[in-house]
């Protein structure tokens, strides 16, 4: 498409403050697939990751990554929403619309263990100002909103499913930590032991 969603969102607000969270790819694709409703167990969901990869090479064979992400045929073919994976892709469109200055970027890995420490950087990234103790606290101990009940019945992800889509992933993850000039957006730290 010639234009995605940053440029609406600019159109309407240039000078917007935008945060993203992003999560390990694979847990993402993991929870989003149960969120959505695909599939009812981690077989499901393997063989479902299997077909996806399937489809998006056959296309990728033809056209860019990003055309095939842009692909509505393919987006409703897809088995799983493996697309939004991609971050590499659709954090480009970001920064071609909006200065990495007007985004506060952290991995959901860094925020659940020191949720104060990135609330304070996102308050001052939006000139908060200063926020009182107590009330950074209880922002802190905030429980998650939000449980995958289907996830949860499920239960983990297999590791082959993991390996295959860490292996498949690997790639586009190297590419987002150039973009952000940060490696610990290849989520080799949460991969080593694992």
């Amino acid at each position: 498409p010639v234009f995605t969603t940053p440029h609406l969102i600019h159109h309407v607000q240039p000078n917007i403050k935008l945060i993203l969270l992003l999560r390990e790819p694979a847990e993402r694709l993991y929870s989003h697939y149960y969120h959505l409703g695909y599939g009812s167990s981690p077989e499901d969901f393997e063989v479902d990751v299997s077909a996806s990869i399937r489809y998006l090479d056959r296309c990728r064979a033809k056209s860019s990554l990003r055309s095939c992400l842009y692909n509505r045929t393919l987006f409703k073919e897809m088995p799983t929403p493996l697309f939004a994976s991609f971050y590499d892709v659709h954090m480009a469109n970001w920064l071609e619309v909006f200065p990495r200055n007007q985004i506060f970027i952290m991995r959901t890995e860094d925020f659940d263990k020191s949720k104060k420490k990135y609330l304070l950087q996102l308050f001052k990234f939006l000139n908060v100002g200063d926020v009182e103790e107590r009330v950074l606290d209880r922002m802190s101990n905030l429980a998650h909103k939000y449980k995958s009940v289907r996830k949860d019945k499920a239960g983990p992800m297999l590791n082959h499913t993991r390996r295959t889509l860490r292996d498949y992933l690997r790639e586009p993850m190297k590419r987002l930590a150039s973009l952000l000039h940060d490696e610990k957006y290849t989520w080799d730290d949460i991969y080593i032991g694992n």
